[in-house]
């Protein structure tokens, strides 16, 4: 992800209410071919993505920015609107059930449809909760979750969701 807005996390010029967030901008997301490590497409996103999933066909390309899901073809085309993200969301991924599966810093996992809707809460998640990774099938996410007052990378868990009841094991402390 690349554009003239984009700098440090938290340092861009792109968080909601900014002056580049009121308008378009030239940002882009390039997909490399990863067998000759050159860019093989530019697609242009708009705003600077926070976190980018693609869909299991490789057709879309889901970003989340300035609050809300977005998605674009990965060949091009207009960005489509897919739903409001919920508060301090970390980290979305794109199951091959047609989900897109968001973590955050509070309020655990959410599921929204890529088709468009309303992101609903999985039960039995909460806390710190981000940077999902749905495993094949779209029964799990590997996660990456923090015991509280723990604030830094070195403190953080992987665990492994179920996406049906929210249960958590804990693979690495």
């Amino acid at each position: 992800m690349y554009g003239p807005h984009m700098g440090p996390e938290g340092l861009d010029t792109c968080s909601p209410g900014s002056a580049v967030a009121a308008g378009d901008t030239p940002d882009y997301a390039y997909r490399i071919d990863t067998a000759t490590w050159k860019i093989d497409r530019v697609v242009r996103v708009g705003l600077v993505p926070k976190f980018v999933a693609t869909s299991p066909d490789g057709k879309w390309v889901a970003y989340a920015v300035g609050g809300k899901l977005m998605k674009v073809g990965a060949e091009g085309g207009e960005p489509i609107f897919v739903g409001t993200l919920p508060a301090a969301s970390v980290g979305i991924s794109w199951g091959d059930d047609g989900t897109i599966i968001i973590g955050t810093v509070g309020a655990g996992l959410f599921r929204m449809s890529a088709n468009g809707g309303t992101a609903e809460h999985i039960n039995g998640t909460s806390g710190i909760v981000k940077l999902p990774d749905v495993l094949p099938g779209s029964k799990a996410a590997l996660v990456n979750t923090a015991k509280p007052g723990k604030t830094t990378a070195d403190s953080a868990d992987i665990d492994v969701v179920q996406l049906a009841t929210g249960e958590r094991k804990n693979l690495v402390q």
